[in-house]
């Protein structure tokens, strides 16, 4: 029998289940030999009912996130309750390490031998490997701690931050085999591999990403999630019909899951160009810009470097009071909750009036469109 029809007769959410979820998890707690007799026969039922293979592979999905986050495994195998918040919170910051890694290893290429090359195997890494099992293991914790919605709305992740990040490297995937040149590419190397990739375009889009999916646009945020929920009984397997019967889902079916009916148009992040590097100029770990010395061709940067400096302050500071309103809102007393969306609106109007003209560099270089609306 297939799992996905396991799934849909033992669905989580359905009052009548409820038990049946118990008692896998309390075998997971403390061991079959440790079970009530009560305990072992529901266990046993469903192995009698549904069969060992079909179970056993239906458990290892259930309970594919434990022995990762030592938050859900404190909860599963204290028995304690689920909080879907610290769940959130601890699925929330794996991403964030997530991108970081990959920002930092794409940042060691620009001095690797070919490092645009280099560049396009760990977008396929993080692509193939990576970004299918966060989606995964989601769906895992999902599982385990969900039932508590009767719609289809996520128990972790509900704001949909990892399908906003897998859209994201989707599309500059896209970008590197599309014929449309990314930035500081030889034509030879385009003409081998078929696509383009710096090193530099790709640390500078993780971060821009990362900073995006945590400041996500209230449409994203209310968007109906259908993919890796309590309900989305198809996850794991697809019929492909004929001989092949149902089979494990593709990684890329996965991914393709997950932007298709988690990303609300609103919320995607589309790539950008890193600064021309003709200015001399790059970001440090932290996201700010650091700049070299240029000796007489200072002065002529001057003002781009304070205004660049000036929209990072900015910036910054609205991602931290966006994200203290989302985390701390409810518990302010009304008077600072407006003080604070007051200095929110204040600097949303000065980024929008901040002067654009950027001077071009000698030789060349230039910033190509609004800075407010660039992610830096």
């Amino acid at each position: 029998m297939a799992t996905g029809i396991i799934k849909s007769l033992l669905r989580r959410g359905r009052y009548d289940n409820e038990a049946i979820y118990d008692v896998l998890i309390k075998q997971r707690q403390k061991d079959y030999s440790k079970l009530t007799d009560r305990e072992k026969g529901q266990y046993d039922m469903l192995y009698e009912t549904f069969g060992r293979h079909e179970m056993e592979l239906f458990e290892d999905r259930l309970f594919r996130a434990l022995n990762k986050y030592p938050e859900l495994d404190d909860m599963v195998k204290g028995g304690k309750y689920m909080d879907d918040d610290v769940l959130t919170n601890m699925f929330n910051r794996k991403i964030d390490s997530v991108i970081d890694d990959f920002a930092a290893r794409a940042d060691d290429l620009k001095g690797a031998k070919n490092p645009d090359e280099e560049a396009i195997s760990l977008l396929e890494e993080l692509m193939e490997y990576d970004l299918p099992e966060l989606i995964q293991d989601r769906k895992s914790i999902n599982d385990i701690s969900g039932g508590l919605f009767a719609d289809d709305m996520m128990t972790v992740d509900p704001e949909g931050r990892l399908d906003v990040l897998v859209d994201a490297v989707e599309d500059m995937y896209k970008n590197a085999y599309s014929g449309v040149d990314v930035p500081y590419m030889e034509a030879s190397v385009v003409d081998e591999l078929g696509a383009a990739m710096s090193p530099e375009y790709l640390a500078h889009n993780l971060q821009g990403t990362k900073r995006h999916i945590n400041s996500l646009p209230e449409t994203q945020i209310k968007h109906r999630k259908k993919s890796g929920t309590v309900d989305d009984t198809d996850f794991w397997d697809e019929d492909l019909g004929g001989d092949m019967g149902v089979q494990d889902k593709d990684p890329s079916d996965i991914r393709f899951d997950a932007t298709y009916h988690n990303v609300a148009k609103e919320g995607k992040y589309t790539p950008t160009e890193p600064l021309d590097p003709s200015f001399d100029a790059a970001l440090d770990p932290s996201g700010k810009w650091q700049y070299q010395t240029l000796g007489s061709e200072e002065r002529a940067l001057r003002g781009l470097e304070a205004s660049v400096e000036e929209v990072y302050d900015l910036e910054t500071r609205l991602y931290d009071l966006n994200n203290l309103v989302k985390q701390e809102g409810g518990l302010m007393s009304n008077t600072n909750l407006q003080k604070i969306r007051g200095e929110i609106s204040e600097i949303q109007n000065k980024l929008k009036t901040i002067q654009t003209d950027i001077p071009k560099k000698a030789g060349g270089g230039f910033i190509d469109g609004p800075l407010y609306n660039r992610d830096f």
